[in-house]
């Protein structure tokens, strides 16, 4: 699969194109369904099927007050792009292109660089400046400029639509069911493991640095962590650890049972099974042991035998 920064480099390129355009965010369901569409058609005509995303997500330079967190980062998401099979994919800065009017985003930056055959998207699709060109612009440029629109439809979750907001939400609400569904993978986070404050607490940890900003919420969890082909149990706290540190910025640190190798600056991916309970500040030491002890022994009797 190719990767590549500038619509440019298609003009070089003969084949056909049929192009896919999103942030794609988490790379849901939804996703996988218009993704695995795309490359469906690609292959039937030895075509080249293309995503185009970008390096940014669009809301954080359109709407400074728009807090929004990635589930994702750019490399996990062409990670999984690449396991979906697609040709090509095109990492847009997405200042350069946000004031072209719909129009001129299709005919100027779209049109002159590939020998686009079809466009293919979800109903909701939206582009150009100030979000003013829909499915039905597209179709109209499509019919005049000779290119195809394949619009597929909606991808459900108990009856709500499958989106990255929704995700997020969950994600926020401890739902990791619903997000496995909508994802149709369990989620995870993937990390170096760094040095943290090496307090001397009765549960050795490893904190994880983390690479994009969306996390599960706050809390203690039950996880699999997979290091080296190898799957462990673990436990993990999410938070500032008000008893012990009171950190300014949430953290992730993971109790991996049975483990007793030096990961220091060695990469682990942490799968989220069951959210356990909330964080909590306790008065004294003790308290703290007395709950974790209780919370580890819950995690090993639910989990020692999957």
């Amino acid at each position: 699969m190719k990767i590549l920064t500038s619509a440019n480099h298609f003009k070089r390129i003969k084949k056909k194109i049929v192009l896919t355009i999103g942030v794609f965010d988490g790379l849901h369901i939804g996703h996988q369904f218009l993704i695995k569409k795309a490359v469906t058609v690609a292959k039937k005509i030895e075509g080249l099927s293309v995503v185009l995303t970008f390096d940014r997500h669009p809301e954080k330079l359109l709407n400074k007050r728009n807090r929004i967190k990635t589930i994702k980062d750019i490399e996990s998401k062409i990670n999984r792009l690449k396991i979906m099979g697609v040709d090509a994919v095109l990492v847009e800065k997405f200042e350069k292109i946000k004031s072209l009017s719909a129009n001129d985003f299709i005919k100027k930056h779209i049109l002159k660089n590939m020998n686009l055959y079809c466009l293919v998207t979800g109903k909701d699709f939206v582009f150009g400046k100030n979000k003013s060109g829909d499915v039905r612009l597209l179709k109209r440029l499509g019919n005049k400029f000779n290119f195809k629109t394949i619009v597929v439809p909606d991808i459900k979750v108990n009856n709500r639509k499958v989106s990255s907001t929704l995700i997020r939400e969950c994600l926020k609400n401890g739902n990791i069911k619903l997000v496995e569904k909508m994802l149709g993978r369990q989620y995870s986070i993937s990390g170096k493991v760094v040095h943290g404050r090496r307090l001397g607490f009765k549960y050795p940890t490893a904190n994880v640095k983390l690479r994009y900003e969306d996390i599960p919420a706050s809390g203690v969890w039950a996880v699999r962590v997979f290091y080296k082909g190898k799957k462990y149990l673990g436990a993990v706290n999410i938070g500032v650890a008000p008893t012990l540190k009171d950190e300014k910025k949430a953290q992730l640190e993971v109790y991996i049972y049975n483990f007793h190798n030096n990961i220091y600056g060695k990469k682990i991916r942490v799968v989220f099974l069951e959210k356990i309970r909330d964080e909590k500040k306790f008065g004294k030491y003790e308290d703290l042991i007395k709950r974790v002890d209780k919370d580890i022994r819950f995690i090993k009797e639910k989990y020692k035998g999957g």
